[in-house]
């Protein structure tokens, strides 16, 4: 007996099993569940949870259904993206670029193959954790040049400072005294 026959069976008893977690809770008319039917429902339980909570593994998304998928991933995701990151990624990380490649590429392909809707979750996800690493790199990098950065040093309220112009030639242009304002 194969979990759709199983579940055909029950519906026809009359049995309804309601998903919870990673288990199964069912109510039932005195009698409708047979020690064989007990048996086939925990040898078959992870594929009626898969049936019963839409991630059918015979259930395919036509292209519509995963742009609708892929557009609501990237609404729930929008805060992870940084602007920058991904230009600068693809600059000075070799290995990232080929991965953000290679997961976007599976998911335009899984798209037009009709994948259930397990499958392709599994695609989006793979792409979020290679962009969640390309923000941290970004942001590791920021934070690096930030501590390069030669910050001005803070100086008393009021103390002029001298400013040499040069115009590239080595020499002094003209001078200009200016005021720190706070």
């Amino acid at each position: 007996m194969t979990a759709v026959t199983l579940l055909d069976e029950l519906r026809r008893r009359r049995v309804e099993l309601i998903p919870e977690g990673v288990g199964l809770r069912y109510r039932a008319p005195k009698g409708a569940l047979t020690p064989d039917l007990r048996q086939a429902l925990a040898a078959h339980k992870v594929e009626l949870l898969s049936l019963l909570t839409g991630l059918d593994t015979g259930s395919r998304l036509n292209p519509a259904d995963c742009f609708e998928l892929l557009c609501a991933f990237h609404a729930e995701n929008e805060a992870a993206y940084e602007p920058g990151a991904l230009t600068w990624a693809f600059a000075h990380c070799p290995e990232l670029k080929r991965r953000f490649d290679e997961t976007e590429t599976a998911i335009d392909r899984l798209a037009g193959q009709h994948p259930t809707e397990a499958d392709f979750r599994r695609a989006l996800e793979a792409h979020a954790n290679v962009w969640r690493e390309i923000v941290a790199r970004h942001r590791a990098h920021r934070e690096r040049q930030a501590e390069k950065a030669d910050p001005m040093p803070e100086l008393p309220e009021g103390t002029v400072l001298a400013i040499c112009v040069s115009y590239g030639d080595g020499e002094p242009g003209t001078w200009d005294a200016v005021r720190r304002a706070r």
